[in-house]
């Protein structure tokens, strides 16, 4: 009995031990993963070896070493394996996220060309006021889409109408060049609400048939729940409002970047009819 309990407790202290490791070193995700395997392949190790102990009488120096030798095959087997089936794939996502926080919703790594820098400039100056605006003009509650002319405004079904950067996020994204029939506008002044100004944003679009709310916030947060009311009563009788955003939730984050990032590709994929 005295080699049995010598040998329980040799189990439990490895055991122990690597998760000591797993969950105090360890700091991130993907490490955290690897202890966590360690810890699970000791178990039943742990487990043959006490077996062995009561069916084969086996002595304390011989549960001891091979306590040691199975925490080691486990540790280098669970961490080779973890490495490559979740390492690589995290440093994957985390490489095309940071793309997508670029702006760049591209498979492309490299830097673009002269001829697509040009495109990209003469989109941002589209989005942005120029110096003449900021001197002599004066400010706007609404903001109707630059890219359509008067034409295209009265062939459009779908409005999206947003606030803040998440404009940028939608016309920015790589969807936007490839959606027919969808104008973006922009909402900059949510309090008073601006019902003329609204009113004649909507006569620019005969042909709609949805106005589509776009924000990054909850549903249960943001602007969507102080001016629903507001963007319903100016609709006609035959064209929709839809919401598109992150569901009701207790917190306004995320709280993991690569979650942040996946998820504004699905807000702006959605609102701009992609999916």
């Amino acid at each position: 009995m005295s080699e049995l309990a010598l040998a329980a407790a040799a189990g439990i202290l490895t055991v122990g031990l690597l998760a000591a490791i797993a969950l105090g070193r360890f700091r991130t995700v993907h490490a955290r993963l690897v202890g966590l395997t360690l810890i699970v392949g000791a178990l039943p190790i742990a487990a043959v070896v006490l077996s062995g102990v009561v069916m084969f009488d086996m002595h304390a120096d011989a549960v001891l070493i091979a306590v040691a030798i199975a925490s080691s095959v486990v540790a280098i087997g669970g961490a080779l394996l973890v490495t490559r089936s979740i390492s690589r794939p995290l440093g994957e996502l985390r490489a095309s996220t940071t793309r997508v926080a670029r702006g760049d919703f591209s498979t492309r790594v490299g830097p673009r060309g002269p001829a697509e820098l040009s495109e990209v400039a003469a989109a941002f100056n589209e989005m942005t006021s120029r110096l003449e605006e900021l001197s002599m003009g004066g400010f706007k509650p609404i903001l109707d889409d630059p890219r359509l002319d008067a034409d295209e405004k009265r062939e459009t079904g779908r409005l999206i109408l947003c606030s803040g950067k998440v404009y940028y996020d939608i016309v920015g994204h790589e969807a936007r060049e490839e959606s027919e029939g969808v104008a973006v506008a922009r909402l900059e002044q949510l309090y008073p609400f601006p019902v003329a100004a609204y009113d004649e944003l909507l006569s620019r679009y005969p042909s709609l048939t949805e106005v589509v709310w776009t924000q990054e916030e909850p549903q249960n947060m943001g602007a969507w729940r102080a001016i629903r009311h507001r963007l319903e009563e100016g609709l006609p009788a035959e064209v929709d409002l839809r919401y598109v955003g992150r569901p009701w939730r207790a917190s306004p984050s995320e709280g993991y970047p690569t979650a942040h990032f996946l998820e504004q590709d699905r807000i702006a994929r959605e609102a701009l009819g992609a999916f």
